[in-house]
């Protein structure tokens, strides 16, 4: 009898933690709906980067920066992604002096 209680007893906390671990996190949904908000608002702003190109042969960070609100950070990660992307090249290698133009 004592056998079958211990069994019980271990089948309950065992489906317990199972509930537990696997329930989903509270807020996953907004943070999912977060992370697709910001990468959004990401790609418009890749998009607008490249719009402003249009009317300059090469822009600089500090114009992003004015151009989008975002802090130097920001727009040098902007940058740098559609450099990589190969969508844009850069202009010189350090400070003041470092433009980027469209790729051709």
């Amino acid at each position: 009898m004592s056998q079958i209680l211990i069994f019980v007893v271990g089948a309950v906390v065992v489906g317990i933690v199972m509930l537990i671990v696997m329930k989903e996190p509270k807020g996953s949904g907004i943070d999912s709906e977060l992370i697709k908000k910001q990468a959004k608002e990401k790609e418009e702003n890749k998009k607008r980067i490249l719009e402003f190109f249009g009317s300059r042969g090469s822009v600089s960070n500090d114009e992003i920066q004015n151009l989008l609100g975002v802090s130097d950070a920001t727009a040098e990660r902007y940058l740098h992604e559609l450099e990589q992307e190969g969508r844009i090249q850069q202009v010189g290698s350090t400070g003041s002096g470092v433009t980027y133009q469209l790729k051709r």
